[in-house]
């Protein structure tokens, strides 16, 4: 009888975490993503409320933008953050006249599917 009473209470708590956790994931992108040029890290990052951030890691070489690696946090992924990263980044290289290099798969990918970006990438 107390197994199966802690068994019910260990589905009922599974089970609001479920929903909470798909809750919080959809507040936080009904909200507008604030990315920041965290330019000490060498990174654009979005940071979350529970204190994990998606960010596109980038350096510097001869002038251009090199994008390295894109990250979001294993639970965040899916749900276009990463697009949204890396939308902005572009946009950002695009109104400060930069040209990039492409390191990140995720990256270029997108580039692929948005060819408006192709006249910033060096070859």
């Amino acid at each position: 009888m107390i197994l199966i009473s802690f068994l019910t209470v260990k589905f009922y708590c599974l089970l609001l975490f479920v929903i909470c956790s798909r809750l919080f994931l959809k507040f936080i992108m009904d909200q507008d993503l604030h990315i920041v040029n965290n330019k000490k890290d060498f990174r654009f990052e979005i940071a979350f409320p529970n204190g994990e951030y998606a960010f596109v890691q980038y350096r510097w070489l001869k002038g251009s933008m090199v994008l390295m690696r894109t990250l979001v946090p294993a639970d965040m992924r899916g749900k276009g953050i990463g697009a949204k990263l890396v939308k902005y980044v572009l946009d950002y290289a695009r109104s400060t006249n930069l040209k990039i290099v492409v390191y990140c798969a995720f990256v270029a990918k997108y580039i692929e599917n948005h060819p408006e970006y192709n006249e910033l990438v060096i070859k």
